[in-house]
């Protein structure tokens, strides 16, 4: 079976720790991601168009 991008994601994190360099997602990417998993989620409850905040929309309050 070969692996997918999924699951080599932790293990690229922790080879970047190990050899001191930048991991390849950082916190924003997360962060991002999970705004647009919410917003997909605000949008099937709703019914409604729903915008992912980002560097143009802001992360409403």
């Amino acid at each position: 079976m070969t692996p997918v991008f999924h699951q080599q994601s932790p293990l690229r994190f922790i080879d970047a720790l190990v050899r001191g360099t930048p991991p390849p997602v950082t916190i924003e990417d997360g962060r991002r991601s999970l705004q647009m998993i919410l917003s997909a989620y605000e949008a099937a409850r709703t019914g409604r168009t729903v915008r992912v905040p980002g560097p143009d929309r802001p992360t409403p309050v």
